[in-house]
């Protein structure tokens, strides 16, 4: 992904848990930017060779929701790059 600027964005993950973000900054040591990939339609990230979904949505206010990586304290969720089968009532 590229910003106004023309510069490369990246996905950082923290490597323990926390918030998702974009940056522009791939070196950070504790973050991941790199083995994103899609497995079917789910995204997951290759950590030392194992396929990890480890995302949760984390409330951030009413119908709200932040995604995060590895926090058991929020709700477990998939990531992936299709629509719904059916609509949610």
């Amino acid at each position: 992904m590229v910003n106004t600027n023309n510069e490369t964005l990246f996905l950082q993950v923290s490597t323990e848990s926390g918030e998702i973000r974009f940056g522009n900054n791939s070196a950070n040591a504790s973050l991941i930017t790199t083995g994103f990939g899609w497995y079917g339609k789910t995204l997951f990230i290759n950590v030392d060779n194992i396929m990890e979904t480890l995302w949760y949505a984390k409330s951030a206010g009413t119908n709200l929701y932040q995604l995060v990586w590895n926090d058991t304290t929020a709700m477990p969720v998939t990531v992936r790059n299709s629509a719904p089968s059916h609509a949610l009532d």
